[in-house]
């Protein structure tokens, strides 16, 4: 049984839930074949000269052209930088799919909100 509840959210918020339904359904191009994705902004490293380098995570991102809008905002602070996407795996069924999963329901209601009006 679904328990419907009422919340406020700010603007930003109503943005990034719009766009996050909008740009990352199930089977969206954006997921880039993952399943429940999530991007991930990442530093080339070279710890040491004769280690080999490693990327490091700097930034977390839901939607996949926000870590890129991070990474030209940042790039003055940034060596190297790449976004990779991520799966938690299809076997996961902890707490990360089911809030991805309601973020993405109330992002689609809100999209359906905007349509009807």
């Amino acid at each position: 049984m679904l328990k419907e509840i009422k919340i406020s959210i700010t603007p930003e918020q109503e943005f990034f839930l719009k766009q996050f339904a909008e740009l990352h359904y199930e089977g969206s191009p954006e997921n880039l074949a993952t399943v429940n994705a999530f991007h991930v902004v990442e530093e080339r490293v070279q710890s040491l000269p004769n280690q080999k380098p490693y990327f490091k995570p700097v930034a977390f991102f839901f939607i996949r052209k926000q870590a890129e809008k991070y990474i030209e905002s940042q790039s003055h602070n940034l060596e190297n930088p790449r976004v990779f996407t991520y799966s938690s795996g299809y076997g996961n069924n902890g707490e990360f799919n089911h809030f991805r999963q309601l973020l993405l329901a109330i992002g689609e209601k809100l999209n359906k909100q905007s349509e009807s009006i």
